[in-house]
């Protein structure tokens, strides 16, 4: 059994019965599969991909509006108006920033950097050469009404390394298109 096989296999194991009775399997392709045509890309050195602006521009505008909101909370504290109210109020602000502040810039699972260029492939600071990997495939698995994509690096020393998609705003035919056609600017200069 291969490699990608054993991971099928793994990934139906993981599945909730739930899942199971509503036919939800996750699917994976490989990135052959999916990419588009690599003739006429002109890409310089190193493509670098980061999570959506967008998603951190609006959640700026949310972290502002809640530490707004929990200064005037703070106020009424200090001034003694409705003691319990405000400090479930405030408790409830500062859970929503936390909450806010971890999705948006600290979570390690969803802010990362992509970096492709003809030698190696770095994903969170963790290079893997074009030498050492079998396979890689996009893995969609259905979340609620939904979708997520994971980006799934079978390398040559048998391990999996699997990371998610969630907060990019690349597709997944363009991020298999340039994947394959780095990995086959790696092939030509070797």
């Amino acid at each position: 059994m291969t490699l990608v096989e054993e991971f099928i296999k793994q990934e139906e194991t993981n599945m909730t019965w739930l899942e199971k009775v509503f036919m939800n399997y996750p699917k994976i392709y490989s990135t052959k599969e999916l990419a588009g045509s690599t003739k006429g890309i002109s890409i310089e050195v190193e493509k670098l991909f980061h999570p959506s602006l967008f998603d951190r521009f609006i959640a700026t505008i949310f972290l502002i509006f809640s530490i707004v909101s929990w200064l005037i909370l703070f106020n009424l504290l200090n001034k003694h108006i409705l003691v319990p109210v405000t400090i479930g109020g405030l408790i409830f602000i500062s859970i929503i920033i936390w909450i806010i502040i971890w999705n948006t810039f600290l979570n390690r699972k969803y802010i990362f950097a992509i970096k492709l260029n003809k030698n190696y492939i770095e994903i969170d600071r963790k290079i893997i050469p074009w030498t050492e990997i079998v396979d890689t495939q996009i893995l969609l698995r259905q979340v609620g009404r939904g979708r997520s994509s994971y980006l799934v690096i079978f390398t040559s020393d048998n391990q999996v390394h699997e990371y998610s998609l969630f907060k990019f705003s690349i597709s997944d035919k363009k991020l298999s298109t340039l994947i394959e056609f780095f990995k086959t600017k790696n092939e030509r200069t070797t």
